[in-house]
């Protein structure tokens, strides 16, 4: 039995491509998910790391801005009610003795003017 020489050569080269290409691909796709998954979930953290970390601050100047919106807002409000506590009472007082000097004036007046023509 005559081997032909060539078909075997033919043969061998075939089952070498194909264990070679069976094995490139297998490997290549084992690393290729490998790297995949590792990129996704690293992407993925750092996504939802970056996402609460900026959450953190963005509450964070949140109340940071209320809280300085409410303090000055109070303080001009005080500051308003005892500026207007302190004219009212500064009129009041002012005008008061601004009428008892008058009315005192004249009483005095009528009072002269009286036993005086009287």
């Amino acid at each position: 039995m005559k081997i032909n020489s060539n078909l075997l050569i033919n043969t061998t080269y075939d089952y070498c491509y194909y264990f070679y290409y069976y094995y490139y691909y297998y490997y290549y796709n084992y690393y290729y998910n490998y790297y995949y998954y590792y990129y996704y979930y690293y992407y993925y953290y750092y996504y939802y790391y970056y996402y609460y970390y900026y959450s953190y601050y963005y509450y964070y100047y949140y109340f940071y801005y209320y809280y300085y919106f409410y303090y000055f807002y109070y303080y001009y409000y005080y500051y308003y009610y005892y500026y207007f506590y302190y004219y009212y009472y500064y009129y009041y007082y002012y005008y008061k003795y601004y009428y008892y000097y008058y009315y005192y004036y004249y009483y005095y007046y009528y009072y002269y003017y009286y036993y005086y023509y009287y």
